[in-house]
């Protein structure tokens, strides 16, 4: 089985090549890896490629859940615009026989209620819904000394109305742990597959997301610091521009019971137009709460002038 995994890891990771040369620039209709992740990440800009002991990064990089070493459970709950909700779980086991850690996942989003209107935009008094479901599974194991590899299975769902569209993709990972203790590499490619299914027959494509990242816990001070690259697969214009999409990440530990988090993603500001953008867009704040028995993370991200969002996540080891 471990030859099985690394075998489909390195199968998984040779469609980098391609990603960086993909011309699609949507998932629609599958929301973003950032719709769906936990209050500590988005604190940190979803800078946690190499994160550890955080049964939530796996969204982020499947590798990351080898560093877990207790079975745990956690959800979040995240409040969007208007009456738009969504959150996720995650159940993580301990080390099996084989020293491999499963998981399972996963999210939804329900985008509340539409009123129904004719071509001219004349409302007939009906409404309809659309929600999205991603579930997975996934496998880490340890591909030599302080290496790890990854890898999710997951099963994305888009329905609208009485329309749907399905697709099944890959997550596969690397995090390298360097003998120093405090820092961390690692890198990911997010959603790799194909669609199933589309609304109406629509031609479209899923674009992968490869990340690279990096993190460093100061010597001497309680500070941990997360750096990451992100959509490196998107089609650019030039080499630095490739490189130019840089998320940040700060964790302050006050005590052994208190995190402090911030960080700045310039992709969502960049993405931005002049007139959309608000003073904190981009910028991203959390709080952590940490007791023995339940670990308690909310976060606030700006993503626009009037797109505030709020996220609560809950985790306990069972």
């Amino acid at each position: 089985m471990h030859k099985f995994f690394s075998m489909l890891l390195l199968l998984s990771l040779t469609l980098v090549a391609k990603a960086l040369y993909s011309q699609i620039e949507t998932n629609a209709p599958y929301l973003s890896v950032n719709a769906f992740t936990d209050a500590r990440s988005a604190s940190l800009a979803n800078a946690v490629v190499t994160s550890e002991d955080d049964i939530f990064a796996i969204f982020i990089n499947p590798a990351t859940l080898f560093t877990n070493e207790s079975r745990n459970i956690g959800a979040t709950f995240q409040k969007n615009i208007g009456d738009i909700n969504s959150g996720n779980i995650v159940y993580v086991n301990d080390q099996i026989t084989a020293g491999g850690i499963w998981a399972f996942t996963g999210n939804y989003v329900d985008f509340g209620t539409f009123q129904r209107a004719d071509i001219n935009g004349v409302r007939n008094g009906g409404t309809f819904g659309g929600s999205n479901i991603n579930l997975g599974v996934s496998y880490a194991n340890e591909l030599d000394s302080n290496f790890y590899y990854g890898l999710t299975v997951r099963y994305l769902f888009a329905g609208l109305e009485n329309q749907s569209s399905s697709a099944m993709v890959i997550d596969a990972g690397l995090v390298y742990e360097f003998s120093d203790g405090r820092s961390n590499i690692g890198m990911s490619l997010l959603h790799a597959g194909s669609v199933l299914s589309t609304f109406d027959g629509s031609d479209f494509s899923i674009t992968p997301d490869f990340r690279l990242g990096f993190s460093h816990r100061l010597q001497g001070m309680p500070l941990l610091f997360n750096i990451a690259i992100h959509h490196l697969a998107n089609d650019y214009d030039s080499f630095f521009e490739r490189f130019g999409n840089v998320a940040v990440g700060g964790e302050f530990s006050l005590g052994e019971s208190v995190k402090l988090r911030g960080g700045y993603d310039f992709y969502t500001r960049s993405n931005l137009t002049p007139e959309s953008q608000g003073a904190l867009s981009g910028l991203s704040f959390g709080l952590g709460l940490i007791f023995s028995s339940m670990d308690i993370n909310l976060s606030l991200n700006q993503y626009g002038s009037d797109a505030l969002i709020y996220r609560i996540s809950l985790n306990t080891s069972i």
